[in-house]
C-alpha cells in the first residue's frame, strides 16, 4: 500500500511538472516555499538541468536554498552551481554549515571546487580546517557550529549565550571547557534550565563525557552515538581541546552510506548502490564483473569436480538427480552463516573467530543430520536402494557442515588475500568498519562445492559395493 508521504509527494511532483512545462515561475515559487528542503532536493531529481535551475533559482531565501543544496545529489548540486550566477550562489554557499559545505566541496570536480574556494576565500576558515581531515573520520564529518562555554560561566549567562546562538546553531548540549579550551564536561539543556541561575557550569556539568578523536573512524562514532543514545558527541584533538561536534543528523547519513556500501558488496557490486542507480550500463557492468568473474571461476571448479567423477556418475546416473539439491542447500546455508557472522563483526558482538566457528560447527551437524536423514530417506525410496540413500544423506550432511565452516572462515581468508585489495580494509577486532565481503553469488559457489566433492566420494564408495 502506498504511504501517505508517497501519495503527497506524487501529487506535488505532478503539479510542479505542470508548472515547469508552462513556465509559471510565480506558481513554482509558491509550491516550493511550502515544502521542506529535503523534499525539494528529492523533487529536483525528476527534472533536467534547465528545469532544476528554474525551480532552484526561484528560491529567495539563501538559507532555504543552502539546505536544498546540501540535501541534493552530487550531479544536481554540480549542475545548479554551474548554472547559478555568482550573486545568487555565493550567499547560498555562505549560508551552508561548515560540515555540509565541506561534504559538498569534496564531491565536486576539481575545477568547480577551486573556483568556489577562490570566491569564498575569506569565509572558509572552518571549511579549510575540516578539509584537512579524512572524509570518513570524525574530523571529516564534524561541525564547528556548537556552543562551548568556560567552566566559570554562570547558568544565567549560559542561558543567554544559548538563546543568542539558537538561530544559527542547533543546540543539544552546552560543552564546558577550561581556560585553554580543553573539554571538561557537558551540560544538557534540561540540566541548564533546572539549575540555579547563579551556579557556575562546573557544578552542574557531567564530567564523564563520551568523546572521540579527530581521526576516529566514522563507523565507530556512529556506534558510540547509537549505543549511548546521545544527540551529539564532541570531537577533541590529542591535547583534549574541543574542535568540533558530530551531530545525530550526520550519524544518520553515515549509517545510510555504510549500509548502502555494505549491501552493494553483499549483492555483488564493487561500488555503493546509490552511485549505480542512475549510472550508465558500462559503469554498472564494470562494478559487477569482478564478482561475476569470481563466481565463474567457482563454477568452473565445480565443473572440474563433476568431470573427475564422470565414471562414477555414468555408473550411478540416478544419483545426479540430487546434485542440484545438495549444492543449493550448501550454498544457502553458507550465505546464512556468513551473513550472521559479518553482522556480529560489524556490531562488535563477535571478537574472536573460534567461538562462532565451534557454534556453527554444531549447528551444521544438527542441520546436516536432519536434512541428511530427510534426503537419505527420499533417495532410498526413490532409487530403491538403502545404500544409495545413505550416500546421498552423507553428502548432504557434509555439505551443510562444511558450508557452515566456510561461511565463517571465508571472511578471514578474504581479509588476508592479496587478490582482492578492497577486502584488506577489514579488521577483526573493534572498532572496525563493517567488512566488505564477497557477494552471495561467490559465497554460494564456495560453500556448495565441498558438498559436491563429498557426494561423488560417497558414490565412489557405493560403486565398490
Amino acid at each position: 500500500m502506498q504511504s501517505q508521504y508517497n501519495r503527497r509527494f506524487g501529487v506535488v511532483l505532478t503539479a510542479l511538472q505542470k508548472m515547469v512545462r508552462r513556465g509559471g515561475e510565480s506558481h513554482i515559487r509558491k509550491i516550493v516555499s511550502k515544502l521542506h528542503p529535503a523534499d525539494v532536493a528529492k523533487l529536483l531529481r525528476h527534472f533536467d538541468p534547465d528545469e532544476q535551475w528554474l525551480i532552484f533559482g526561484g528560491i529567495d531565501d539563501p538559507g532555504f536554498a543552502a539546505e536544498v543544496l546540501s540535501e541534493a545529489d552530487v550531479d544536481s548540486s554540480e549542475q545548479l552551481i554551474r548554472q547559478a550566477p555568482q550573486y545568487f550562489i555565493l550567499p547560498v554557499l555562505r549560508s551552508m554549515s561548515p560540515d555540509d559545505l565541506t561534504d559538498l566541496l569534496d564531491q565536486l570536480p576539481d575545477d568547480l571546487r577551486e573556483s568556489i574556494l577562490h570566491s569564498l576565500r575569506e569565509d572558509l576558515d572552518d571549511v579549510r580546517t575540516l578539509m584537512q581531515y579524512g572524509k570518513d573520520t570524525a574530523g571529516g564529518i564534524m561541525t564547528t557550529d556548537y556552543v562551548a562555554l568556560n567552566e566559570h560561566v554562570s547558568v544565567e549567562e549560559a542561558i543567554k549565550e544559548v538563546r543568542a546562538a539558537g538561530d544559527k546553531v542547533m543546540v543539544s548540549y552546552v560543552y564546558v571547557t577550561d581556560d585553554n579550551g580543553r573539554l571538561r564536561g557537558v551540560v544538557s539543556l534540561r540540566q541548564l534550565i533546572l539549575a540555579e541561575p547563579a551556579q557556575p557550569l562546573r557544578e552542574i556539568m557531567t564530567k564523564d563525557v563520551w568523546k572521540v578523536q579527530v581521526e576516529t573512524d566514522q563507523e565507530e562514532v556512529a556506534r558510540l552515538v547509537g549505543h549511548y543514545n546521545i544527540l551529539a558527541i564532541p570531537v577533541v584533538d590529542e591535547q583534549n581541546v574541543l574542535v568540533g561536534v558530530v551531530t545525530v543528523d550526520d550519524i544518520i547519513d553515515v549509517i545510510h552510506e555504510e549500509a548502502s556500501e555494505d549491501l552493494a558488496y553483499l549483492s555483488g557490486s564493487s561500488q555503493p548502490l546509490h552511485t549505480l542507480i542512475d549510472a550508465s550500463p558500462l559503469v554498472v557492468s564494470r562494478a559487477r564483473l569482478p564478482w561475476l568473474g569470481t563466481a565463474l571461476l567457482g563454477g568452473l571448479f565445480t565443473g572440474s569436480i563433476l568431470n573427475f567423477f564422470t565414471g562414477t556418475l555414468t555408473e550411478f546416473i540416478s544419483l545426479s538427480v540430487f546434485i542440484p539439491v545438495i549444492m543449493a542447500m550448501g550454498g544457502h546455508h553458507g550465505i546464512q552463516t556468513s551473513t550472521m557472522f559479518i553482522r556480529g563483526l560489524a556490531t562488535g558482538e563477535i571478537r574472536s573467530i573460534l567461538e562462532p566457528l565451534w557454534r556453527e560447527f554444531l549447528v551444521g551437524c544438527i542441520m546436516g543430520a536432519v536434512c541428511g536423514l530427510g534426503l537419505g530417506a527420499v533417495a532410498a525410496v526413490w532409487l530403491g536402494s538403502w545404500m544409495l540413500g545413505v550416500v546421498a544423506g552423507l553428502a548432504m550432511f557434509f555439505a551443510l557442515n562444511t558450508s557452515a565452516m566456510m561461511g565463517c572462515y571465508c571472511r578471514r581468508f578474504f581479509t588476508a588475500s592479496v587478490l582482492i585489495p578492497r577486502l584488506l580494509l577489514a579488521r577483526l577486532s573493534p572498532p572496525s568498519r563493517m567488512p566488505p565481503v564477497s557477494s552471495s553469488t561467490s559465497a554460494s559457489q564456495r560453500c556448495s562445492s565441498p558438498g559436491l566433492q563429498g557426494e561423488p566420494c560417497g558414490r565412489r564408495q557405493g560403486s565398490r559395493l
